[in-house]
């Protein structure tokens, strides 16, 4: 029998990330493309083979990375500390989508009680992404993508993207019951069977 034991040592530092601290007005902000890690997998286990999906290449050989070695956006991170504008509070929500997009976004609403709205036409997609249903069920629902998920202030929101123009906004917050909607009203729902699960 072995027992393995892992510590991690670090420091709080000024930003003390939370997903209860999203407020009305505030900019939903994601630091990558999601569905990259599900369609990787998606590629190893030869899922879409009787479905008429062109993937580039190119696309293929980024996603299966993206599942066997994700990286943390540990840059963005270090920038959103440095970028944030000097006349506002040290407060922003945040979570990493590691159990998919729409779950992460989920749970700052939970947590901050308050609703999202997210622009359908701006996914955090890659580029290359077919346009097809399934793979933006992988893009909202896939999980391991490991990217942070941001609830802050629209003047903090567009400093970070000036600094780091890879970033995206996705939506917004707004007051009201903690559920996802699409900008045309339409409630996003949960896929329990494609949400990622841990065992």
């Amino acid at each position: 029998e072995k027992i393995v034991s892992i510590t991690a040592i670090g420091k709080l530092g000024k930003l003390r990330l939370h997903r209860g601290n999203a407020k009305t007005n505030d900019l939903l902000v994601t630091t990558g493309p999601h569905g990259l890690s599900r369609l990787g997998l998606a590629l190893l286990r030869s899922e879409l083979i009787n479905m008429e999906i062109i993937i580039p290449t190119s696309l293929k050989s980024l996603a299966i990375a993206k599942h066997q070695r994700p990286e943390p956006p540990i840059a963005a991170l270090r920038a959103l500390e440095n970028c944030k504008p000097i006349d506002l509070p040290w407060r922003a929500a945040g979570i990493d989508s590691s159990d998919g997009l729409i779950e992460a976004i989920q749970s700052i609403c939970e947590t901050s009680k308050c609703k999202a709205i997210l622009n359908r036409s701006n996914l955090p997609i890659s580029n290359q992404w077919p346009e097809n249903n399934k793979l933006d069920e992988f893009c909202l629902y896939g999980g391991e993508d490991y990217e942070l998920i941001v609830s802050l202030p629209e003047e903090w929101a567009k400093a970070w993207i000036k600094s780091m123009p890879s970033l995206k906004i996705i939506g917004y917050i707004q007051e009201g019951l903690p559920k996802i909607f699409w900008d045309n009203g339409e409630e996003i729902n949960e896929i329990n069977n494609l949400n990622f699960k841990h065992f």
